[in-house]
C-alpha cells in the first residue's frame, strides 16, 4: 500500500485526520464541483446541503470517535454505552430486537455487545412470560456504579465537545436535526394501529 493511502486511513480510536474534511466554504465548493462535475452534475445547485452533509458526517463521526476515546480509559465503548443507555431509558420490558433497532444495527451484532456486558456483570437477559424465544435485556442493579462512571464519562466527553457551542444555537441545530429524522424515517401513518 502507498504511503498516502496508508496516512489516509485511520482505526476508529485514532485523532481525526486534520484536513481530512476541508470546512473553508470556498475549499468544500471546489471539492463539490470537482466531484459533481466529474458525474456530470456540476450545474446542480445545492451547495448548502452539500456543505451541510460534508459537516454532518465528519461532525458525527468525530463525535462518536471522541467519546469512544474516553470511554476507552474505564475500558469501555461508545457502543456499549449507547446499548446500556438505551436498556436503561426503557420504562417496559425491552427485547434485543427493539434495542437493536433503536441503534441502528443488525441482531446479531447486538449478540455480541450483550454478551460482553452480561460478562461484565452490567446487563442480563431474562427470559419473557410466555414467549419462548425473546428474552429482554435489563441493568443489573449490582453494576449501577460502574454504569453511573460510564455515563458520567460520556456526559463530560459531551460538555467538551460542545464548549463555545452558544445554547440558543445547539437548540437550532436540535431542530434542524429532528426535522431531517422525520424527513428520513418513516413515521407512522395513523393506518397501522
Amino acid at each position: 500500500m502507498s504511503k498516502a493511502k496508508d496516512q489516509g486511513r485511520r482505526s476508529r480510536n485514532q485523532e481525526p485526520v486534520e484536513g481530512r474534511y476541508p470546512h473553508d466554504p470556498v475549499e468544500l465548493k471546489q471539492l463539490r464541483h470537482r466531484v459533481m462535475g466529474h458525474f456530470g452534475l456540476a450545474d446542480v445547485e445545492e451547495e448548502i446541503a452539500f456543505q451541510f452533509a460534508i459537516a454532518l458526517n465528519a461532525s458525527s463521526r468525530a463525535w462518536r470517535s471522541f467519546v469512544d476515546r474516553r470511554l476507552r480509559t474505564i475500558n469501555q465503548s461508545h457502543a456499549s454505552h449507547a446499548a446500556l443507555m438505551q436498556i436503561a431509558l426503557s420504562d417496559t420490558i425491552t427485547t434485543q430486537d427493539q434495542i437493536a433497532a433503536r441503534l441502528g444495527i443488525e441482531g446479531p451484532s447486538l449478540v455480541a455487545m450483550l454478551n460482553r456486558l452480561e460478562q461484565e456483570g452490567l446487563a442480563r437477559r431474562v427470559p419473557i412470560p410466555g414467549n419462548r424465544r425473546a428474552k429482554s435485556v435489563e441493568i443489573v442493579e449490582e453494576a449501577a456504579p460502574a454504569i453511573s462512571e460510564i455515563f458520567r464519562t460520556a456526559i463530560a466527553a459531551r460538555a467538551d465537545m460542545l464548549k463555545g457551542v452558544d445554547r440558543d444555537e445547539l437548540a437550532v441545530c436540535i431542530t434542524v436535526l429532528h426535522q431531517i429524522y422525520r424527513n428520513t424515517v418513516p413515521q407512522p401513518t395513523g393506518d397501522d394501529e
